[in-house]
């Protein structure tokens, strides 16, 4: 029986039944895109957003990398950053799209954004080992599952990819929808990929882009 999201669930056997809470939208409603923060969480906008994904800033002046496949075919971007104290909204503009390694740069462009003094991590310049413990991070599903940042945490599976791609790590932390573009870094805060994709009929399967 499904009653707004709540279903019961009836055992022949026993007789006993559980509730069901559904908490996460079908494959076809998370794609559907999802609505802009509230204002208190987005900058007050109040815009719809045909889509939306993660990144990571990897350079003080703004520059942000994340996937092809977060902003193709789309001709404005925003960017949502928490420093722990506010939240603020800030344009962007479009500086390298690579549709093949599905990766994209993206140059904060707003004349309200200062400069970062410094970045909290270094990015790792040489393959990581199969068993490295990894963690990623990202925004999985916002509108469903909140506006903090989400970590899932696990071990490089293989160095190779999807069909033994050599661009990307098989990963064993989950990466849920909306969580693409975010990164991959390694227990000693190395950043070391970027996340990107996920077998939603494997378990514990995910895949991020190697950082170098």
């Amino acid at each position: 029986e499904l009653d707004n999201g709540i279903f019961t669930l009836k055992s022949r056997e026993a007789g006993e039944k559980t509730i069901f809470v559904r908490m996460f939208p079908g494959a076809k409603e998370a794609s559907r895109g999802s609505v802009a923060p509230p204002p208190s969480q987005g900058g007050g906008s109040g815009q719809v957003y045909t889509s939306q994904g993660s990144g990571v800033i990897i350079d003080k002046q703004g520059v942000i990398a994340t996937n092809y496949h977060v902003i193709a075919n789309k001709s404005s971007y925003e960017v949502i950053i928490k420093d722990g104290v506010s939240v603020k909204t800030y344009k962007t503009k479009l500086l390298v799209a690579d549709k093949i390694n599905d990766l994209a740069l993206l140059q904060i462009d707003d004349k309200e954004f200062k400069p970062f003094s410094s970045l909290p991590f270094t990015i790792k310049p040489d393959i990581c080992e199969t068993g490295t413990s990894i963690f990623a991070m990202g925004y999985p599903l916002s509108q469903y599952m909140g506006e903090e940042v989400k970590i899932t945490d696990g071990i490089i599976s293989s160095i190779t990819g999807y069909q033994g791609d050599v661009v990307t790590y098989q990963i064993s932390a989950p990466i849920q929808p909306g969580s693409s573009g975010g990164p991959l870094f390694d227990k000693k805060g190395n950043l070391v990929g970027i996340t990107n994709a996920g077998i939603r009929a494997a378990q514990n399967v995910g895949y991020a882009i190697k950082s170098t």
